[in-house]
């Protein structure tokens, strides 16, 4: 109550009443603001506000004011499921005062999302879009730094087992600017088997992995590549030495 901030003994700031957490648990309400000034964004305004949605989730919705370029909404959901959490990104600026032809909305989206599930199987999800190749440039971002020169799009499942796991993965890019463009793997297809021996603690393995790599630009080629390897790893070791053997046929 009747709360005063004090600069050197001359008070700058009067609020009758406001409520906070004073353990580690979470509560709705507004968090302290953002104030900045910058050459490209002009002087910067943001008051955040933490939204407790429930005990495994939550978000903040931050209004965004940029004197140079206008009000961007700017908004992150974060959840928790058993043995899985995800998170999504959102900047959203209707219009950019600082340009020309501002009719088109400027935005960056991001998803993110990692965990296990049935014990064996584990899945990646990192997937990002932007409006245009200038906007890390221009307005900037926590989600990437400005000398980036794409964008990572990827999803992946694999499977563990005792002795071998699999890994099916999708892979692109989201390409800035004037840079070549760039292939893209869909699908990769990974097998690696692993199996002890029963004498002298070695170790048998069979590495396999097959690409399709495909580009959007229909003059370049497409490429299939297959990789196979086994091996066999025969570890030897003494108090005061070791020796360690391996042998492998690659295709």
């Amino acid at each position: 109550w009747n709360t005063i901030f004090r600069v050197k003994d001359v008070p700058v700031f009067y609020l009758p009443y406001f409520n906070f957490p004073l353990t580690d648990e979470r509560k709705t309400g507004f968090l302290y603001p953002i104030i900045s000034s910058s050459n490209n964004k002009g002087a910067q305004f943001g008051v955040p506000f933490y939204w407790n949605i429930a005990e495994n989730m939550d978000a903040t919705i931050t209004p965004y004011y940029m004197s140079k370029r206008g009000t961007q909404l700017n908004t992150e959901f974060r959840y928790l499921t058993d043995q899985q959490f995800g998170q999504v990104d959102l900047e959203y600026l209707e219009q950019d005062d600082e340009l020309i032809d501002n009719d088109d909305a400027r935005y960056l989206a991001r998803y993110q999302h990692a965990g296990t599930f049935s014990e064996n199987y584990r899945v990646f999800v990192d997937y990002s879009d932007i409006s245009d190749d200038n906007y890390l440039v221009d307005i900037g971002s926590k989600q990437f730094s400005k000398s980036e020169a794409y964008l990572w799009r990827i999803g992946e499942l694999s499977y563990f087992s005792n002795n071998w796991h699999s890994t099916i993965k999708v892979q692109d890019f989201k390409v800035l600017g004037d840079n070549n463009p760039s292939y893209r793997t869909l699908p990769q297809l990974e097998l690696d088997v692993y199996q002890p021996l029963g004498f002298l603690n070695g170790t048998f393995n069979i590495y396999s992995e097959y690409s399709h790599f495909d580009i959007s630009n229909e003059d370049l080629p497409t490429a299939d590549r297959l990789h196979v390897e086994t091996g066999l790893s025969i570890p030897y070791s003494k108090p005061g030495w070791f020796i360690n053997s391996d042998f492998r046929v690659m295709h």
